[in-house]
C-alpha cells in the first residue's frame, strides 16, 4: 500500500505524505529525478542502502509532530517533514548554479520553495491539514556524504493539522488489511 491508497490512508500523516509526494513529483519530474519516501531523516548509511539512489535525488521523510499548546479533545499540531535534495557535479560552481550535466542546488531549492511553500493540503479522510510552510533549510557538504562532488539540501516543512478519531469499524478494517510477514517482525532480545 502507498499513502495515496484509500485503504492505507488513516489520517493527516498519510494524506499529507501523499500530497507532498505529488507536489514534489510535479516540481521534480520522476523521469529526471530519483524520488524516495524515507523512514526518517536522510543519513549517509540510508542513502547508501537505497540500491537505485542516484543524483539528482528527492527524498521525503516524516520527522514528527508538535502539539499545539491549547489542543482540546482533538489533537491540533504541526506535522514536520524533511525534504532532501541531492545533486552531483564534479565542478564547484555548477554544483550550486547548474550546467548541462545536472541541475544546481540553487535551482532545486528555488523549485522546492516556489512549488511547496504556501500550498494548502486538505482531505476528507483527516481532520483537515493546512498550509505548508518551509522553515529551516541548510546545505550539507559533500564531505558529510562521502562524495566530494555531491551536495545535499535538508529542508523542514511544517503543516498544521488536527487529528480526529476514526470510527472503530474503520480501524478494524485497516487492521484486517495489514499483512504481517514474518520477515518484518522484529525480535527484541532481552539484555
Amino acid at each position: 500500500m502507498t499513502p495515496a491508497d484509500p485503504a492505507a490512508s488513516s489520517g493527516p500523516i498519510h494524506t499529507t505524505a501523499a500530497r507532498l509526494q505529488a507536489a514534489l513529483a510535479g516540481v521534480f519530474p520522476p523521469g529526471r529525478f530519483q524520488h524516495e519516501l524515507l523512514p526518517g531523516p536522510l543519513t549517509v548509511p540510508m542513502l547508501q542502502q537505497l540500491p537505485h539512489a542516484r543524483a539528482p535525488f528527492v527524498g521525503l521523510a516524516f520527522l514528527g509532530l508538535e502539539p499545539a499548546n491549547a489542543s482540546g479533545r482533538a489533537l491540533s499540531c504541526k506535522l514536520s517533514w524533511g525534504a532532501y535534495l541531492v545533486t552531483r557535479n564534479p565542478r564547484h560552481a555548477p554544483r550550486l548554479l547548474g550546467d548541462s550535466l545536472a541541475p544546481g542546488m540553487a535551482q532545486m531549492v528555488h523549485a522546492l520553495v516556489t512549488g511547496l511553500h504556501g500550498m494548502t493540503i486538505g482531505g476528507e479522510r483527516d481532520g483537515g491539514a493546512g498550509t505548508v510552510a518551509l522553515t529551516k533549510g541548510e546545505a550539507l557538504s559533500g564531505g558529510q556524504w562521502n562524495d566530494a562532488h555531491a551536495i545535499c539540501w535538508a529542508q523542514t516543512l511544517e503543516v498544521p493539522t488536527t487529528f480526529t478519531a476514526a470510527s472503530p469499524d474503520r480501524l478494524l478494517r485497516l487492521a484486517q488489511s495489514w499483512d504481517f510477514a514474518t520477515d518484518t517482525i522484529l525480535a527484541l532480545e532481552s539484555p
